[in-house]
């Protein structure tokens, strides 16, 4: 890719992924911000890395961020992080913790 493509990586967990209608599809929100960056004619590659079910407080997100920072070929632009829903309103982890476990992932 040349340098006048941003590369964006979206992480998080389950509304990264994209999920819906109680799991049984999936459209992530990555799709309409592609289309949106093309209808401005801007190239972007967007690597969605979202896991549904996964929190920021649990042992796999930072290490599975870490790892696709590490491992990627050509350094991201832009990171958005959508994450904490699953620990909030499934795990029901006081918000100061969460947030907390965020900033390590920032």
């Amino acid at each position: 890719m040349s340098s006048s493509v941003l590369r964006l990586l979206a992480f998080g967990a389950s509304l990264t992924e994209g999920y819906y209608a109680d799991g049984t599809q999936f459209h992530p929100y990555t799709h309409r911000l592609a289309q949106l960056f093309r209808s401005a004619s801007k190239p972007i590659d967007i690597v969605n890395a979202g896991v549904s079910g996964e929190a920021v407080l649990s042992e796999t997100m930072l290490p599975r961020l870490k790892s696709i920072l590490s491992s990627s070929q050509e350094k991201f632009d832009w990171i958005c992080l959508l994450a904490g829903t699953n620990d909030t309103m499934r795990d029901q982890v006081p918000g100061r913790k969460v947030f907390d476990g965020y900033q390590l992932l920032i």
